[in-house]
């Protein structure tokens, strides 16, 4: 009998595995949210689609405007990180996605970011 192979679209799992990450309620734990991490990480590099992640209290929530207001580039920049689990990951092969004006992820906004 043969085997039949069953293959999934590296886009669909990253995309849950980033909503994953980006999840604070009480039933995810900091470590949970790691092991998410190292195998989308794992998967990404095995198929030749990593490009990065970020730190969502960095991006999304407005720590790198934090940062930048106190306009010293010395500065520590952990606290402004937040829970360095939150994460968001991209693939290679993932579409540019369209930014709205304002989007924290828009790299227009953060011209003196290091």
């Amino acid at each position: 009998m043969a085997k039949h192979r069953k293959t999934v679209d590296v886009s669909e799992v990253l995309a849950k595995a980033n909503a994953f990450l980006a999840r604070e309620d009480a039933y995810v734990t900091a470590d949970m949210r790691m092991g998410v991490a190292i195998m989308i990480e794992s998967i990404l590099h095995a198929t030749g689609n990593y490009e990065g992640y970020n730190f969502l209290g960095w991006t999304r929530e407005g720590g790198c405007n934090r940062w930048l207001a106190l306009n010293d580039p010395n500065a520590d920049k952990a606290p402004f990180i937040g829970d360095e689990t939150r994460r968001v990951y991209y693939s290679r092969r993932e579409a540019a996605p369209r930014l709205r004006k304002g989007d924290p992820r828009d790299p227009a906004l953060y011209p003196n970011a290091l």
